[in-house]
């Protein structure tokens, strides 16, 4: 058999076989019901009597880009770039038998729905003398009298908007009128399908004109059903938990516009865009946490941090709004454990670190340049051993500037301006190294007693655990007033 695939067709879950070729006409695509040729799927129970067969580009609809439109609001539309030249489709809108011949095609993308639209139909509808009646629409949240909300685009807007409504004032960037969807309160792009009241500046998306009044089993959200509200001016607010509501997800503050709420959760407050986000986005996984991630374009908070480097996940960022566990994209790759050739034990991925209380100035220990405390390491937990993330990776001059502008970069400077602050720290930090100097002195004292007396039982043929661990202890003891007089060096020395 050739690749298979699974696919749901009425009555059966069955396997399907990629074939190639052409079958006899009587054959035809459950899809498009035209005749199976080309390229195509069989059911692999076809010699038991399932005759269910479907053309690889109708089997692959999910898999194209999509678009809502409001001609066919309940579906989106798949698009296709390459539809066959030798296969026909009658157009949903105009009524017409047409022939791709290298234009785009919009087939709607659920599989028992044959709605087609020609890309001349898809984008100048409204110019065709067929009325539009039927495809009007009314919305829960704008049901005035006799205010119907009809199928437009951006280009019949911009044509006729400002005679219409003289006193109409719509926001304005660069000099050209940006129009917003009352729903998402995002700018209407020339390529969105709308919907626009036939009476006021009213707009809304194709999208988001289909939320449902109430949303069961929500992915952000399955344990209790989310219900549909506006946000509206505090005279005429429908429902508001505060004067100032914030979107749980991507922690947008959220004025005059659609979001979803939950009853029994009281902060529980979703945007639309965070609605279909959860829907649409597919999800990853990290092994530093438990639940799937999603992605964000951009978090509307400068306080939530990097699980990783530890800097502000302000844009492009993986996230668990439940846990506020965030990564930047470019931070995803990091390892959690790397294993360095000039150290023994494996370093691991760490938020941040401080070594002491001592405000001293924090190294690497493998470039032993300057390193930013609050920044994410690689930490080796045995012995505290620390490097940047290029360091600890041992990366090359090449990969260095290819990752130039990754959030998890340090940017390493050498700076010999000494500051106040600097300055101030000078005699604190010699201080500290004096300190530690005597500290040092008492334990290499105790070290050498400690080993006399092992050589001593040693001839004495005593059992030497306690001694050894005693040993141990010490020897941990110098190596921590070693690691801290070095750092305490270095901090007076690069004043």
């Amino acid at each position: 058999m050739n690749e298979l695939m699974k696919i749901v067709h009425p009555g059966e879950t069955h396997y399907l076989s990629f074939e190639k070729g052409s079958l006899p006409l009587s054959q035809t695509c459950h899809k498009c019901t035209q005749p199976v040729s080309r390229e195509y799927y069989k059911c692999i129970r076809n010699v038991k009597g399932c005759e269910y067969y479907l053309h690889k580009e109708c089997a692959e609809l999910k898999d194209l880009p999509q678009k809502h439109h409001p001609l066919h609001p309940q579906h989106p539309l798949a698009i296709h770039s390459y539809f066959p030249h030798d296969k026909s489709f009658v157009c949903s809108f105009c009524g017409k038998t047409k022939q791709a011949r290298g234009r785009l095609v919009y087939q709607c993308s659920e599989e028992q729905c044959d709605f087609y639209l020609d890309d001349f139909c898809e984008t100048y509808f409204i110019n065709l003398s067929k009325p539009l009646n039927k495809y009007e629409i009314q919305h829960v949240f704008h049901d005035h009298e006799n205010h119907w909300l009809s199928p437009s685009n951006l280009i019949m807007i911009r044509k006729d908007y400002f005679s219409l409504w003289d006193d109409a004032e719509g926001d304005e960037i660069n000099g050209y009128s940006i129009f917003r969807c009352a729903g998402c309160r995002y700018p209407i792009q020339k390529i969105d399908g709308i919907y626009r009241c036939n009476e006021c500046d009213f707009f809304l998306h194709t999208e988001c004109s289909q939320v449902p009044k109430q949303v069961v089993d929500h992915c952000s959200h399955p344990q209790h059903p989310l219900v549909l509200h506006h946000n509206q001016p505090a005279a005429n607010r429908i429902y508001c938990i505060d004067d100032q509501m914030r979107c749980i997800a991507c922690l947008k503050w959220m004025e005059n516009e659609f979001y979803l709420h939950c009853t029994n959760c009281p902060t529980f407050n979703l945007d639309l865009q965070c609605y279909f986000r959860f829907q649409t986005k597919p999800a990853v996984n990290h092994e530093a946490h438990e639940h799937p991630l999603v992605y964000f374009s951009e978090i509307y908070d400068n306080d939530v941090r990097c699980y990783a480097c530890n800097t502000p996940c302000k844009y492009r960022s993986f996230r668990c709004f439940t846990c506020n566990f965030n990564i930047h994209t470019g931070c995803l790759a990091l390892p959690i454990t790397v294993n360095y050739d000039d150290h023994v034990h494996p370093l691991t991925l760490t938020t941040s670190f401080k070594e002491d209380e001592h405000p001293t100035t924090y190294y690497c220990d493998i470039c032993e340049k300057r390193r930013d405390p609050d920044h994410g390491i690689y930490l080796c937990k045995e012995c505290l051993f620390m490097a940047h993330f290029e360091c600890a990776l041992s990366l090359s001059n090449t990969e260095l500037e290819a990752e130039a502008d990754a959030p998890w970069r340090q940017k390493i400077e050498e700076d010999n301006h000494i500051s106040e602050k600097e300055e101030d720290m000078t005699v604190t930090n010699e201080e500290v190294s004096l300190e530690i100097f005597d500290q040092l002195d008492a334990e290499i004292e105790e070290l050498r007693q400690v080993i006399q007396q092992l050589i001593i039982r040693k001839r004495e043929g005593e059992h030497l655990t306690e001694m050894l661990q005693e040993f141990d202890k010490r020897h941990t003891n110098t190596e921590d007033m070693l690691r801290r007089l070095k750092q305490s060096v270095r901090g007076t020395t690069s004043n």
